[in-house]
């Protein structure tokens, strides 16, 4: 029951609306709102909350970039966690890092003198001190200089930057060139053909193979067609580079067809073999032989992760004949049935709708959780679902099930028909 119990906890926390955050920021979103980035040389810290709160004075010894005239000294706050926490900046130690000022409330005006306060923004991640110092400032200093273009010429230059630091000596401005380029889309128009081909040479280079397969995402997403012999190329991997290879020319309206995708598989690669499957799964309502290739998948013993892929594609297939084969993979009760239920519900219709109620009935743990999770979600009209769920809070025998559903039912009031 344990295990059920962690199941919809992770099922809740991954609905649309219950949890989630923003895109996570980056050291150029930093840069962006800083009120300096600059090399800073701290004195002895001031000491208040026990110990717990140091505050140094500073001097800004190289501003870089300065949201407003050309500050000199800072008041530089560090908070510690635990008496076991150190401090990661210490007296006569130069760093670099993008500043801002902290907000004037209570409980600074409480534990610190009166006069401006600062932080580094972005936390401990983004204090740069030694051999990582001069790359930093030196991104830095280009990446601020591009926000006084007009765009698109902004845009570009940043693209420019940002897919040059894929290669930079610092870890963390590695991390976050690639977290920027695959969070933030920005078409192929808004990057120049240098930096394109920067970023090709990147994906085929000898990075970490998911760091790689990241950029061939952002390839796709950008609708760079520029590429696509280079895709073509990758997409002959059996990895995840290759995966990604084959979703982005997919993307860029260059899939395969059924008897190109049935090979892949066999592949050893899980992320080919999903991707394959999700494809074959879409072309099912209307290719009988891709149709019976998902069926047996989906009856196979493959990984959770590629029968998820092929379930996806028969839910987007919207395709009423595929139910029995989804209910059947629902009811397996295993890593796989929550897709399975989810693609039911994108199907959706009466038949749907029953055969959902009934794995809440009669299935057995993960079926019954992803069961319900999909009635609330289930497409077209259901008249008495929302009934029928009420009755179940109060009779299923099953505690976490009874839970859920009172969740479910309160953040889906609307849903009640």
């Amino acid at each position: 029951m344990k295990r059920l119990v962690a199941f919809a906890s992770v099922l809740l926390a991954a609905m649309p609306g219950v949890a989630g955050a923003d895109r996570p920021k980056t050291y150029f979103d930093y840069v962006e709102r800083a009120w300096a980035c600059a090399e800073v040389e701290l004195r002895s810290p001031m000491t208040y909350r026990d110990g717990f709160v140091l505050a140094y004075p500073g001097s800004l010894t190289d501003v870089v970039h300065a949201r407003q005239g050309r500050p000199q000294s800072i008041l530089l706050v560090e908070e510690l966690t635990s008496k076991d926490d150190k401090s990661p900046v210490k007296e006569g130690e130069r760093f670099f890092a993008p500043l801002q000022v902290l907000p004037d409330h209570s409980y600074w005006r409480d534990n610190l003198p009166s006069t401006p306060r600062h932080g580094v923004l972005g936390g401990r991640r983004y204090i740069f001190a030694g051999e990582d110092l001069a790359p930093a400032k030196d991104l830095t200093k280009a990446y601020a200089a591009t926000l006084a273009l007009d765009m698109p010429e902004r845009r570009t230059r940043q693209q420019a930057l940002i897919v040059d630091t894929l290669s930079s000596p610092v870890k963390v401005l590695r991390e976050d060139a690639l977290r920027r380029l695959t969070t933030v889309p920005v078409p192929a128009k808004q990057y120049d053909d240098k930096t394109i081909r920067r970023l090709v040479e990147y994906a085929k280079g000898k990075a970490d193979g998911a760091d790689r397969a990241s950029a061939v995402e952002v390839m796709g997403q950008a609708g760079m067609t520029v590429a696509i012999p280079d895709l073509q190329l990758l997409a002959k991997t059996d990895d995840v580079v290759g995966a990604s290879a084959l979703d982005a020319l997919e993307a860029l309206g260059q899939g395969r067809p059924t008897d190109g995708l049935i090979p892949l598989l066999d592949a050893k690669t899980p992320e080919v073999r999903a991707f394959a499957a999700r494809e074959l799964g879409e072309l099912g309502s209307k290719d009988a032989a891709a149709f019976a290739r998902v069926s047996t998948l989906l009856a196979s013993d493959d990984l959770p992760a590629v029968r998820s892929a092929a379930e996806k594609g028969l839910g987007a297939s919207e395709d009423p004949a595929t139910l029995d084969a989804l209910n059947e993979a629902l009811l397996r009760a295993d890593g796989a049935s929550r897709d399975a239920a989810a693609a039911m519900a994108s199907i959706g219709g009466e038949r749907a709708a029953t055969l959902l109620k009934s794995a809440i009935v009669d299935g057995e743990g993960e079926a019954q959780v992803s069961a319900v999770m999909a009635l609330v979600n289930v497409k077209g009209k259901c008249p008495d679902c929302a009934a029928f769920l009420r009755e179940q809070k109060e009779s299923h025998p099953e505690a976490a099930v009874r839970d859920l559903i009172a969740v479910l039912l309160e953040l889906n009031v609307k849903h009640d028909h």
